[in-house]
Protein backbone atom coordinates (compact mmCIF):
# COMPACT_ATOMS: atom_id res chain seq x y z
CA UNK A 1 0.00 0.00 0.00
CA UNK A 2 1.30 3.48 -0.76
CA UNK A 3 0.08 7.02 -0.23
CA UNK A 4 -0.13 9.69 -2.88
CA UNK A 5 0.70 13.01 -1.13
CA UNK A 6 -1.35 15.03 -3.65
CA UNK A 7 -4.45 13.15 -2.58
CA UNK A 8 -6.15 13.07 0.78
CA UNK A 9 -3.70 11.25 3.11
CA UNK A 10 -6.63 9.45 4.73
CA UNK A 11 -7.56 7.87 1.40
CA UNK A 12 -5.09 4.99 0.89
CA UNK A 13 -4.17 3.89 -2.60
CA UNK A 14 -2.85 0.47 -3.46
CA UNK A 15 0.15 -0.18 -5.65
CA UNK A 16 -0.33 0.16 -9.41
CA UNK A 17 -3.22 2.55 -8.92
CA UNK A 18 -5.65 -0.07 -7.70
CA UNK A 19 -8.48 1.13 -5.54
CA UNK A 20 -9.75 -0.79 -2.54
CA UNK A 21 -12.79 -2.04 -4.52
CA UNK A 22 -10.64 -3.84 -7.10
CA UNK A 23 -8.54 -5.39 -4.35
CA UNK A 24 -11.64 -6.73 -2.57
CA UNK A 25 -13.06 -8.11 -5.82
CA UNK A 26 -9.82 -9.95 -6.54
CA UNK A 27 -9.81 -11.45 -3.01
CA UNK A 28 -13.41 -12.55 -3.38
CA UNK A 29 -12.72 -14.16 -6.75
CA UNK A 30 -9.75 -16.01 -5.29
CA UNK A 31 -11.82 -17.20 -2.30
CA UNK A 32 -14.61 -18.34 -4.63
CA UNK A 33 -12.13 -20.36 -6.71
CA UNK A 34 -10.75 -22.03 -3.56
CA UNK A 35 -14.27 -22.92 -2.36
CA UNK A 36 -15.22 -24.33 -5.78
CA UNK A 37 -12.06 -26.44 -5.95
CA UNK A 38 -12.72 -27.78 -2.44
CA UNK A 39 -16.32 -28.64 -3.39
CA UNK A 40 -15.13 -30.47 -6.51
CA UNK A 41 -12.53 -32.40 -4.49
CA UNK A 42 -15.12 -33.46 -1.91
CA UNK A 43 -17.55 -34.59 -4.60
CA UNK A 44 -14.86 -36.63 -6.34
CA UNK A 45 -13.71 -38.25 -3.11
CA UNK A 46 -17.21 -38.84 -1.80
CA UNK A 47 -18.35 -38.68 1.78
CA UNK A 48 -16.67 -41.84 2.99
CA UNK A 49 -18.22 -45.22 3.55
CA UNK A 50 -15.73 -47.35 1.68
CA UNK A 51 -13.74 -47.86 4.86
CA UNK A 52 -16.75 -48.74 7.01
CA UNK A 53 -16.70 -52.16 8.66
CA UNK A 54 -18.96 -55.00 7.64
CA UNK A 55 -22.43 -54.79 9.13
CA UNK A 56 -24.95 -57.57 9.71
CA UNK A 57 -28.57 -57.23 8.54
CA UNK A 58 -30.77 -58.60 11.33
CA UNK A 59 -34.53 -58.72 11.77
CA UNK A 60 -37.05 -59.61 14.39
CA UNK A 61 -40.09 -58.65 16.38
CA UNK A 62 -40.69 -56.80 19.63
CA UNK A 63 -43.96 -57.20 21.50
CA UNK A 64 -45.60 -55.34 24.35
CA UNK A 65 -46.91 -57.84 26.90
CA UNK A 66 -46.99 -60.50 24.13
CA UNK A 67 -49.19 -58.26 21.99
CA UNK A 68 -49.01 -55.34 19.59
CA UNK A 69 -47.86 -51.78 20.27
CA UNK A 70 -50.36 -48.87 20.38
CA UNK A 71 -48.07 -46.78 18.14
CA UNK A 72 -44.81 -47.19 16.20
CA UNK A 73 -41.51 -47.00 18.09
CA UNK A 74 -37.75 -47.36 17.91
CA UNK A 75 -35.49 -50.18 19.06
CA UNK A 76 -31.97 -49.15 20.12
CA UNK A 77 -28.79 -51.23 20.09
CA UNK A 78 -26.31 -49.66 22.54
CA UNK A 79 -22.78 -51.03 22.01
CA UNK A 80 -21.15 -52.67 25.02
CA UNK A 81 -18.20 -54.37 23.35
CA UNK A 82 -17.41 -54.38 19.63
CA UNK A 83 -16.07 -57.49 17.93
CA UNK A 84 -12.26 -57.59 17.66
CA UNK A 85 -10.90 -54.84 15.44
CA UNK A 86 -14.27 -53.19 14.83
CA UNK A 87 -15.52 -49.78 16.00
CA UNK A 88 -18.13 -49.24 18.70
CA UNK A 89 -21.26 -48.07 16.85
CA UNK A 90 -24.87 -47.80 18.04
CA UNK A 91 -27.76 -48.83 15.79
CA UNK A 92 -31.51 -48.17 15.66
CA UNK A 93 -34.44 -49.98 14.11
CA UNK A 94 -37.93 -48.58 13.59
CA UNK A 95 -40.96 -50.78 14.15
CA UNK A 96 -44.66 -50.35 13.47
CA UNK A 97 -47.51 -51.43 15.75
CA UNK A 98 -46.96 -55.09 14.78
CA UNK A 99 -43.46 -54.85 16.33
CA UNK A 100 -41.63 -56.15 13.26
CA UNK A 101 -38.21 -54.58 12.61
CA UNK A 102 -35.87 -55.17 9.70
CA UNK A 103 -32.20 -54.34 9.24
CA UNK A 104 -31.29 -51.65 11.77
CA UNK A 105 -29.37 -48.53 10.82
CA UNK A 106 -25.79 -47.88 11.97
CA UNK A 107 -24.74 -45.24 9.40
CA UNK A 108 -27.44 -45.20 6.75
CA UNK A 109 -30.96 -46.60 6.59
CA UNK A 110 -30.95 -50.39 6.50
CA UNK A 111 -27.18 -50.93 6.56
CA UNK A 112 -27.21 -53.31 9.56
CA UNK A 113 -25.38 -53.67 12.88
CA UNK A 114 -21.61 -53.82 13.43
CA UNK A 115 -20.76 -57.19 15.02
CA UNK A 116 -20.39 -56.99 18.80
CA UNK A 117 -22.28 -57.15 22.10
CA UNK A 118 -25.20 -54.74 22.64
CA UNK A 119 -27.79 -53.68 25.20
CA UNK A 120 -31.26 -53.42 23.70
CA UNK A 121 -33.89 -50.90 24.76
CA UNK A 122 -37.04 -49.43 23.27
CA UNK A 123 -38.69 -46.03 22.94
CA UNK A 124 -42.41 -45.93 22.36
CA UNK A 125 -44.02 -42.96 24.13
CA UNK A 126 -47.48 -42.27 25.55
CA UNK A 127 -46.13 -38.82 26.50
CA UNK A 128 -42.99 -37.80 24.60
CA UNK A 129 -40.09 -36.19 26.48
CA UNK A 130 -39.99 -32.40 26.14
CA UNK A 131 -38.00 -29.68 27.89
CA UNK A 132 -40.91 -27.86 29.47
CA UNK A 133 -43.70 -30.39 29.23
CA UNK A 134 -44.95 -33.07 31.56
CA UNK A 135 -42.67 -35.99 32.47
CA UNK A 136 -42.30 -38.58 29.70
CA UNK A 137 -44.33 -41.77 29.92
CA UNK A 138 -43.46 -44.80 27.82
CA UNK A 139 -45.61 -47.77 26.90
CA UNK A 140 -43.01 -50.08 28.47
CA UNK A 141 -41.54 -49.82 31.96
CA UNK A 142 -38.77 -47.23 32.50
CA UNK A 143 -36.25 -50.06 32.93
CA UNK A 144 -36.46 -50.82 29.20
CA UNK A 145 -36.44 -47.18 28.03
CA UNK A 146 -32.70 -46.75 28.58
CA UNK A 147 -29.54 -48.64 27.75
CA UNK A 148 -28.29 -47.89 31.28
CA UNK A 149 -31.09 -49.90 32.91
CA UNK A 150 -32.15 -52.49 30.32
CA UNK A 151 -31.04 -56.05 31.07
CA UNK A 152 -31.53 -57.27 27.49
CA UNK A 153 -28.19 -58.06 25.86
CA UNK A 154 -27.48 -59.55 22.46
CA UNK A 155 -24.34 -60.71 20.65
CA UNK A 156 -24.38 -59.85 16.94
CA UNK A 157 -22.08 -61.97 14.78
CA UNK A 158 -21.76 -62.65 11.06
CA UNK A 159 -24.13 -65.60 11.56
CA UNK A 160 -26.78 -63.35 13.16
CA UNK A 161 -28.16 -62.49 9.72
CA UNK A 162 -29.75 -65.94 9.68
CA UNK A 163 -31.50 -65.44 13.03
CA UNK A 164 -34.75 -63.73 13.92
CA UNK A 165 -34.69 -61.89 17.23
CA UNK A 166 -37.75 -61.62 19.44
CA UNK A 167 -38.11 -59.63 22.65
CA UNK A 168 -41.19 -59.06 24.79
CA UNK A 169 -41.36 -55.87 26.84
CA UNK A 170 -43.56 -55.48 29.94
CA UNK A 171 -46.18 -52.72 29.84
CA UNK A 172 -45.89 -49.55 31.90
CA UNK A 173 -48.78 -49.49 34.35
CA UNK A 174 -48.37 -45.75 35.02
Amino acid sequence: MSFDSSQNPLQPRFAFGEGLGIHIRRCLCYALRVVLMAAIAVSLLGCGGADRPTTVPINGKVTLNKGTWPIAGTLFFLPLEPAAGLPRRAATAKFETDGVFETPCSWTEGDGVVPGRYKVYVECWKVRPTRAGPPPVGYTTPKYQSGATSDIEVEITEESAEQTYEWDFPPNRA
